[in-house]
């Protein structure tokens, strides 16, 4: 940016930094879910769909098909059950693990066929082997098909799947302590806002928050400075700061949160799944930044998540209990 632009004159609008759709629809979770899987995770589960499959090809060589077949269903309905369980990943997470349990399901299948076409016909523990390579090529092709699949078909976008129980602790003590909240968002797209005003009583609490989406609205209604957005970016520590202080004495509040960052494709030169969370209060300033991508939807669930557990942060270390 020239000295002129940073003086005042307004620079031509640019793309959004807080890009949070990629063309097609985003799959770029699922291999971003991989990759953020620990090895030994990786082995762990691995293990015990190759152990149970193992164990169902033993006993029904042992006591027939009918046998065998009822525990090879058990790795099937294992990960249809802790989809439901783990409702914190949100909706898109479920998409994707009840894709793998399909892909996982029909490999069980070609796991089984397998074992019958070789039994008897090479030793057990070969055709177990055999069976088992069969499993993993099938399940793993299957799997990334349906990622193939997905990105022509475009993926469908959710919201983060958070509970309004969530903030109700942070809202209880901004209105046991007598303080009120504001909220600037970017790649969050009002979520926070949402969340906090579902909370019972929350006209108490928060008269509001703005979504400054673009790096104009950033400018122009949170007075975040030009050159911030032209040195560190939207998304960075210093801009995610001065979100946070400029809605808070725009609105007038106590507290003020922020978040920004990226969720979709790569911008600034930076990774999807960097985002950073800002509060500004009367204990001081808390910023959290967070890495890694894990799709759209989750990324935006952490940093609702961040901003609530920073509000309590920066609110006073002697004020009452919620």
């Amino acid at each position: 940016m020239t000295g002129a632009d940073a003086a005042g004159s307004r620079p031509a609008p640019r793309r959004d930094a807080d890009a949070d759709h990629v063309e097609g629809g985003d799959v770029g979770s699922d291999a971003g879910r991989l990759r953020s899987i620990g090895f030994r995770e990786l082995m762990v589960r691995f293990g015990f769909g190759a152990a149970v499959s193992m164990a169902a090809g033993l006993i029904g060589l042992a006591e027939g098909d009918r046998a065998g077949g009822v525990l090879l269903a058990f790795p099937a309905i294992l990960p249809a059950a802790l989809t439901l369980i783990e409702s914190k990943e949100g909706t898109s997470t479920a998409v994707s693990d009840v894709r793998g349990a399909v892909a996982g399901a029909l490999g069980m299948v070609a796991f089984a066929l397998a074992v019958l076409a070789l039994a008897g016909r090479i030793p057990t523990l070969l055709a177990l082997l055999l069976a088992a390579v069969a499993w993993v090529s099938i399940s793993a092709a299957l799997y990334f098909a349906g990622i193939g699949l997905a990105r022509v078909l475009g993926e469908e976008q959710y919201l983060p799947d958070v509970a309004v129980a969530e903030a109700s602790p942070a809202a209880n003590a901004l209105r046991a302590a007598g303080l009120t909240v504001a909220v600037a968002e970017s790649c969050s797209g009002g979520v926070l806002t949402a969340l906090l005003t579902a909370v019972r009583g929350a006209s108490e609490v928060t008269p509001g928050g703005i979504v400054a989406y673009s790096d104009e609205a950033k400018r122009d209604l949170l007075d975040v400075p030009a050159e911030v957005l032209e040195r560190e970016g939207a998304v960075s520590e210093a801009a995610a700061r001065a979100m946070a202080d400029g809605v808070r004495r725009r609105l007038g509040t106590d507290v003020g949160l922020a978040v920004t960052g990226i969720t979709g494709s790569p911008a600034e030169g930076k990774s999807p799944g960097l985002v950073f969370v800002a509060a500004v209060g009367p204990a001081g300033v808390r910023v959290t930044r967070i890495q890694g991508d894990r799709g759209p939807e989750a990324t935006r669930g952490d940093a609702v998540r961040a901003a609530l557990k920073l509000c309590g942060e920066v609110m006073p270390r002697n004020m009452p209990e919620g």
